[in-house]
């Protein structure tokens, strides 16, 4: 599971009681497993936060600057991402993952993004294999505001 920590939350103000309902209602949804390999992306300011609120022991990639945490997050969708996993979710919807995306799913790998509504790029939205959009799963106390 590759997390943008800030697109999840809709910006880079976390609080920690909101990063770890996030984590459990991914969890509850069936999104993400006990087992499953967690990378973690934000900026330096959101990642003080999120790196220690976020349960278990996800991989912390802090990048700031445009677009920071989907390039810290892409740097793991490389060609090999398909050989080693059978799926794949990403919890962001911009649409500079499409590129890494689209060849993930030509070669069988499940990609479920899982998006705000708001804010899911329509060229991700094809290339996915399944969308889920974050409102349909957060708590309604720690809903993403539209």
């Amino acid at each position: 599971m590759l997390v943008d920590i800030e697109n999840l939350a809709g910006g880079a103000d976390l609080c920690p009681t909101s990063v770890a309902a996030w984590h459990d209602d991914l969890a509850a949804s069936g999104l993400i497993h006990g087992s499953d390999q967690v990378v973690l992306a934000g900026s330096h300011h959101a990642m003080q936060v999120a790196a220690f609120a976020w349960p278990g022991q996800p991989l912390r990639k802090v990048r700031s600057g445009p677009d920071g945490a989907d390039l810290a997050l892409l740097d793991h969708l490389d060609y090999t991402v398909g050989q080693r996993f059978d799926s794949v979710v990403i919890v962001s919807g911009d649409g500079i993952f499409t590129s890494a995306v689209a060849p993930l799913t030509s070669q069988g790998v499940i990609v479920t993004v899982a998006a705000r509504t708001e804010t899911l790029s329509a060229r991700l939205r094809l290339a996915a294999t399944h969308v889920v959009f974050l409102s349909d799963l957060l708590h309604a106390d720690e809903k993403v505001s539209a």
